[in-house]
């Protein structure tokens, strides 16, 4: 421990620690020639009841060039640690859990890109532990995650199996916003140097342009990016008609829009890509209702003519698809609607007014009370099962109608097995 943090620790390791198994979660490094492990607070130090073994990550597995590289990009939907950043609003942004991770490391999988661009990384040092941890037969030696302008703290970044030379972040750079004003890339623009063994470099820009969420004239602030980072891809092509690059990422908004018209530009030096390629039915943004096509890799007019013939596709999208998750939800909800319906009912019989309280408050009561027991099964079945905050207004209208047939279900089941439902308590009829 530093010596500023002595203080955190008891006075006698050797009394509280001694002869004892224990995990210590620090920073590794070396100092004078011998590893060391950096500690700031004893919560880095948990005593073990038996020792537990110790699993190294194989280095990369390397991947033979065979001549043509393959150039993916990713929107990977916050990669976030579990600590907290307190330099960034990252509080309402909870860690993927480990079945999340899975997919997203099996979509990578699938990918099998040389070079994948990504959006919304938190850091480096979790991506590069989610490389080893979940891509480590993948290859990909070299990380690239420069911090961003993001207020939460999503980044852009590059894994690559093969070397990477210069990196660039134009982050910094401030320019128009179209209305008086000047701003910065939301993000980033961030250039990386692509230099693959034996072959002609190229390099790959990654960027994550202004969503439409948040209020505010937001086609406005895309179309200032994408004409600042337009400029940018002029002043290369304008040194040099046949440089090779591409750029690739999130642009939050379609094709024939604005913002996309500005950055692809006109002419000899028009931006290509090769969206004619995939099926019409294909999106890159699988959440309804917004289902489209709003991440694309762009070539410049050099780099087009050495694309591969019929190879610029999309993955399938499983985590947000729309029919399967929806049957899946209403098999999961709907029981668990049912069964609160079928309790309210029964908690109508008992605790709820009839007609002797009047015929309005008998027929309002119990009808809420079904209700919020529906929705309460409801919304159980779809946050603790899905994870998921979307969807409200159909989960309380799936779940209603779960109510309404657990009701029925009461109401049939106890008129058959029972007369005269209604109890007597305190002498009044309820």
């Amino acid at each position: 421990a530093r010596q500023g943090n002595n203080g955190n620790y008891p006075k006698r390791f050797s009394f509280r620690y001694g002869g004892k198994i224990v995990r210590i979660d620090g920073v590794i490094y070396e100092y004078k020639g011998k590893p060391q492990i950096e500690l700031s607070s004893p919560d880095q130090i948990t005593v073990l009841t038996k020792e537990e073994p110790i699993s190294s990550a194989p280095p990369p597995t390397p991947h033979p060039f065979n001549g043509i590289a393959t150039v993916g990009c990713y929107n990977v939907l916050n990669l976030f640690d579990e600590h907290d950043d307190p330099y960034h609003n990252d509080e309402g942004t909870d860690p993927k859990p480990r079945e999340a991770l899975e997919k997203l490391a099996a979509t990578i999988r699938k990918a099998n890109a040389d070079v994948l661009a990504l959006e919304e990384v938190e850091n480096r040092d979790y991506l590069e532990r989610f490389v080893r941890a979940m891509l480590p037969d993948m290859g990909y030696r070299n990380v690239v995650c420069i911090e961003s302008n993001d207020r939460r703290g999503i980044d852009c970044a590059v894994l690559s199996r093969f070397p990477i030379g210069p990196v660039t972040s134009y982050r910094h750079v401030r320019f128009s916003d179209g209305s008086g004003g000047t701003t910065r890339f939301r993000r980033d623009l961030l250039r990386v140097r692509i230099e693959p063994p034996d072959a002609l470099d190229f390099d790959v820009f990654v960027i994550h342009f202004k969503s439409k969420g948040g209020g505010g004239d937001t086609e406005r602030v895309r179309s200032a990016e994408c004409r600042q980072a337009r400029k940018i891809l002029d002043g290369l092509l304008e040194k040099d008609k046949d440089a090779r690059f591409v750029i690739c990422g999130d642009f939050n908004d379609t094709w024939d829009s604005k913002p996309l018209k500005i950055i692809r530009g006109t002419g000899s030096t028009a931006l290509v890509t090769f969206l004619d390629d995939l099926p019409t039915s294909v999106v890159t943004l699988n959440k309804e209702p917004y289902r489209s096509v709003i991440d694309f890799i762009l070539c410049s007019p050099a780099m087009a003519k050495r694309y591969v013939l019929k190879s610029y596709s999309v993955i399938d999208g499983t985590i947000e698809s729309s029919g399967a998750i929806l049957a899946v939800r209403i098999v999961v909800g709907l029981p668990i609607s049912v069964a609160a319906g079928f309790i309210g009912s029964i908690f109508n019989n008992i605790a709820v007014p009839t007609r002797s309280a009047g015929d309005i408050p008998a027929f309002l009561a119990p009808l809420i009370v079904t209700a919020l027991f529906a929705a309460a099964g409801g919304m159980i079945a779809w946050f603790n099962r899905f994870e998921s905050k979307r969807g409200v207004a159909f989960v309380w209208i799936m779940s209603t109608a779960g109510g309404l047939l657990g009701a029925f279900a009461a109401h049939y089941i106890g008129d058959g097995y029972f007369e005269g439902l209604d109890l007597q308590i305190l002498n009044r009829r309820l």
